[in-house]
């Protein structure tokens, strides 16, 4: 098999490992695995402000009942009253034409029987007459011997004239209905009562017709009245009859102001409270029951896991696509810039295997919640083993790929570009392996500091000191661990791959190595020139 065919290879199994470390990594399965009606297994915090819309239609339709509720607003048509004073009127005429026609008929009656007790007198003389010559000729014909005659023929009585009342079945006909009492009250009362209560009943009526009636049977209205009559002082009689004349007579005065009604409503109903929920706020209890509106505001939030990878098939194609690119991009800086990688088996093994490893260790540390991922591994070892232009071309592409294992955001991608060329520059200066500590400590400073100012430029003035000094811990900390981490490591990268590096040269010029050794003891002159020539070398070099 040609090298070509071994590195395309390699390739095409460094590709699939991508994409299938991005698949399954936290970018695309990010989320909670809830249902609905089950209990949650944890206490689940809102990420972000959020509008619960199912809250806000609560308080919607709370608003609308309260609109619909609202009483409505009349206005006071003034010309109502025209009617009932034309009411009024006619009730006042209707009584006051029962009242004289009652004084007509008393009229009519007292002529009647004053006539009846005349004919009665006329009635009685003439009885008397002839009652009495009745009783002569019957004593004559007694003393005489003769029959008696009959009993004589008594005219009959003049009729005596009834008084009917006649001005009392009027009443029957009127809209009004009165008692008997009130009839008799109505008719019999003087003239004077009679205007006085008249003359309140007009006041009283004028004085509650112009004030709001929506209907005049209404407690409201019949106060009104009793109050307006009250300060004629009326008996209690009289205050009773003008109190049910004068509501029977009044006319309901207040139309809907239907503009100003309309208003009121809108700004009821519009009046009502967004209902948000805040960032940190709970969403669901451990052990509390997930109901459809809780699933509802989780699946707004993205925080649901999706049910399988179609749910993001076009997100996915963008972003295999885009590894497609980054790979490509890699593969024209090698060809370019690197060439002996297309030769050499063992550097294209060395970088498959570094690259597989630093993918699979991100991918098993992909939920990890600080900067303690093992990426910056790569950037060093290949910089060391291979080529630091590469590593620091390569180590942009990773950063990118490692953004979709993990989930990452800004802030990630930020700090692990800027920590990626930290360590590539930095690898330079690792050739003593008595400098190491030294080289860690400075990057792990430098990490922490970087750590801080990625934070301060994301988080801004929200900044919490505890978890920032915590970040910044595992920053420096994962930094230090890098050096020792590649620094160990290199004797089993140059074992099993045959890597030559500086460090590996100066381990070879060790005056303790078994080689140089017996080269001393037995050719020492050997030595000497060796050691002549290449201090002449080095001298020429520099």
């Amino acid at each position: 098999m040609s090298r070509h065919m071994i590195n395309s290879l390699f390739i095409f199994a460094a590709f699939m490992i991508t994409c299938v470390a991005i698949a399954t990594g936290s970018y695309f399965n990010a989320g909670l695995i809830v249902e609905i009606n089950v209990p949650s297994e944890i206490r689940v915090r809102a990420p972000r402000d959020i509008e619960d819309f199912a809250g806000t239609e609560r308080n919607r339709q709370a608003a609308l009942v309260l609109a619909e509720g609202l009483d409505e607003v009349f206005t006071i048509d003034h010309s109502e009253w025209i009617t009932a004073s034309n009411n009024l009127s006619l009730r006042r005429t209707e009584l006051e034409g029962i009242r004289e026609a009652h004084k007509t008929e008393l009229e009519e009656f007292a002529e009647a029987f004053a006539e009846w007790e005349a004919q009665m007198l006329i009635h009685e003389d003439v009885t008397e007459r002839i009652y009495s010559q009745w009783q002569t000729e019957s004593n004559a014909a007694r003393a005489e011997g003769l029959p008696i005659p009959p009993s004589p023929t008594i005219p009959l009585e003049p009729e005596r004239p009834m008084f009917e009342g006649a001005a009392f079945f009027i009443f029957a006909d009127l809209p009004l209905r009165f008692s008997e009492a009130q009839q008799h009250f109505i008719i019999e009362m003087e003239d004077e009562n009679f205007t006085q209560m008249w003359t309140a009943v007009e006041s009283a009526a004028n004085t509650v017709q112009n004030t709001e009636i929506i209907h005049y049977t209404d407690l409201m209205t019949e106060r009104a009245v009793r109050e307006a009559l009250r300060q004629f002082s009326l008996d209690r009689t009289k205050d009773e009859l003008a109190e049910y004349i004068v509501l029977f007579s009044l006319r309901p005065n207040a139309v809907p102001n239907v503009e100003l009604n309309e208003q009121r409503y809108r700004d009821a109903a519009g009046n009502y409270v967004i209902a948000l929920i805040y960032e940190g706020e709970i969403l669901v209890d451990e052990g509390e029951i997930v109901t459809q509106e809780i699933y509802d505001i989780l699946a707004r939030l993205d925080m649901l896991a999706p049910e399988s990878l179609f749910d993001h098939f076009y997100s996915l194609l963008g972003v295999y696509f885009l590894v497609a690119v980054l790979f490509l991009v890699c593969l024209m800086f090698l060809t370019f810039y690197k060439k002996s990688i297309t030769c050499n088996f063992k550097e294209a093994m060395l970088l498959f295997t570094l690259y597989t490893l630093t993918i699979v260790l991100v991918w098993t540390l992909r939920d990890f919640s600080f900067p303690f991922l093992p990426i910056l591994i790569f950037p060093m070892l290949v910089s060391i083993l291979i080529e630091r232009r590469c590593a620091t071309a390569l180590s942009v592409a990773l950063m990118l790929i490692c953004f979709f294992i993990v989930d990452g955001n800004l802030t990630f991608l930020l700090f692990y570009l800027a920590a990626g060329m930290l360590f590539c520059m930095f690898s330079r200066y690792t050739t003593d392996r008595n400098k190491s500590i030294w080289i860690g400590l400075l990057i792990s400073a430098i990490m922490f500091a970087l750590s801080v100012s990625v934070n301060f430029i994301f988080e801004r003035n929200e900044i919490d000191i505890n978890l920032l000094l915590i970040t910044s811990g595992f920053a420096a900390a994962s930094g230090i661990l890098t050096v020792f981490l590649c620094m160990g490591s290199l004797p089993l990268w140059e074992t099993f791959f045959g890597v030559v590096t500086p460090i590996k040269l100066l381990d070879l010029t060790n005056p303790t190595n078994l080689l140089l050794r017996r080269l001393t003891i037995e050719a020492p002159g050997t030595y000497h020139h060796s050691l002549i020539v290449a201090n002449l070398a080095e001298t020429a070099a520099y």
